[in-house]
């Protein structure tokens, strides 16, 4: 896994994103270290608890949804230290198929994204980048909360 610490988000001369090089790495220049609140897998979207702690990010709980979010940079067990990238951020995963294109939010499955906006009653949707490649999204992470109507 690359990290990247002191790599920031910058073009070529020709305007041309540098992205990551390898699976499973970014490209970002804001980086923090945690405390895992549960166990994290490399790639896993992650939300800051009122605890001090991070946990997967879930559609299906505001407080896991309506938080700072940021991406595990390692595969670590609860209460370990974790690396976690902040946006912006450009984030390769080759196990990804993404539409090009097409908004990605955080998933009801906890620490996964998705392209379709979960559209379960309760559900809170949160658009947090946008696909680059079938592999490599912009991690943006700004994106309002909205809960799906009853």
């Amino acid at each position: 896994m690359v990290s990247n610490y002191d790599t920031p988000i910058r073009t070529s001369r020709d305007g041309k994103l540098f992205e990551p090089a390898e699976d499973h790495s970014f490209v970002g220049d804001r980086y923090i270290h945690g405390t895992a609140g549960e166990g994290l897998t490399i790639m896993n979207v992650c939300a800051l608890q009122s605890d001090g702690g991070w946990d997967q990010a879930d559609a299906d709980v505001e407080a896991e949804t309506d938080a700072l979010i940021a991406i595990a940079c390692a595969t670590v067990n609860g209460a370990d230290t974790v690396n976690l990238v902040l946006a912006p951020a450009i984030v390769r995963d080759n196990t990804l198929a993404l539409t090009i294109g097409a908004p990605i939010y955080i998933s009801n499955t906890p620490g996964g994204i998705v392209q379709t906006a979960p559209a379960g009653v309760g559900d809170f949707v949160r658009k947090i980048g946008y696909a680059l490649t079938a592999d490599t999204w912009l991690f943006e992470g700004y994106g309002a909360v909205v809960v799906v109507p009853a």
